[in-house]
């Protein structure tokens, strides 16, 4: 009973049943059509959820930077970013909690929108295609998985095991390599692949240094607490002036 409760409050299964949710929904409305002249449903899903920054720019569809990630192109490119969502995002929910991985995705996956605009405002490419599916969010959680568990081994392409801290640099360095080399010209957005690394990274380097702050305030309080108690008995000698330096 504890296992399945378990699994029913997680985030990670959540966030898959409402990707799989919104994909039926997208191929039961390819049929269905709207407007005049008629346009498929579906489609028109995609061009006001899609992240398109044509309409981001000029007519302020900020949504769309969300929006974008829980639309997918195909039952494949569903299943890829579904299965990688549940064997990276599990193990990054238990070790986190569910509130702070669900921060985690959403700020990975809406920093991965954010690149994949401002790449495309700046060099063209996909400015007025519509970019869909998990991806940045995902690859966020990629290098989450990498910091907490470097030592995990991961199997590349379902054959290849290798260390998950050597997986993200791998993954990290080709996507790299194919953006610069396609010049933004791909059907496989690699800006939003390195957006969500770049982002998971911006949120490791703030966790970080939060958490030296934090530590240093309470040695700091500390060490003032300890001089002020001193001070009622003798003056405070030159070493405790030091440390509060």
């Amino acid at each position: 009973m504890n296992g399945s409760s378990t699994y029913t409050k997680s985030w990670v299964i959540r966030l898959i049943v409402v990707n799989i949710a919104v994909f039926f929904i997208q191929v039961i409305t390819m049929q269905i059509g709207m407007g005049d002249p008629p346009i498929s449903a579906s489609l028109l899903m995609t061009e006001y959820l899609g992240l398109k920054p044509k309409l981001v720019m000029e007519h302020g569809y900020i949504w769309q930077l969300a929006t974008y990630m829980f639309l997918h192109g195909g039952f494949f490119h569903l299943f890829l970013n579904m299965y990688a969502l549940l064997i990276f995002g599990m193990p990054v929910e238990q070790a986190w909690g569910s509130r702070r991985f669900l921060f985690y995705y959403f700020f990975t996956g809406i920093g991965a929108g954010v690149v994949i605009f401002l790449i495309n405002l700046k060099f063209g490419g996909a400015y007025s295609i519509s970019t869909i599916g998990a991806s940045g969010a995902v690859f966020g959680l990629l290098l989450a998985f990498g910091m907490l568990f470097p030592e995990a081994e991961i199997l590349l392409f379902f054959l290849i095991p290798m260390k998950a801290r050597l997986l993200v640099i791998l993954y990290g360095g080709l996507e790299l390599y194919s953006l610069i080399s396609s010049g933004g010209h791909s059907p496989i957005s690699h800006a939003g692949h390195l957006g969500g690394l770049f982002f998971g990274i911006i949120y490791f380097i703030i966790i970080r240094k939060r958490g030296i702050t934090f530590k240093s305030k309470i040695i700091k309080a500390k060490l003032t607490r300890e001089i002020d108690r001193r001070q009622q008995k003798e003056p405070v000698d030159d070493n405790h002036e030091a440390l509060l330096r």
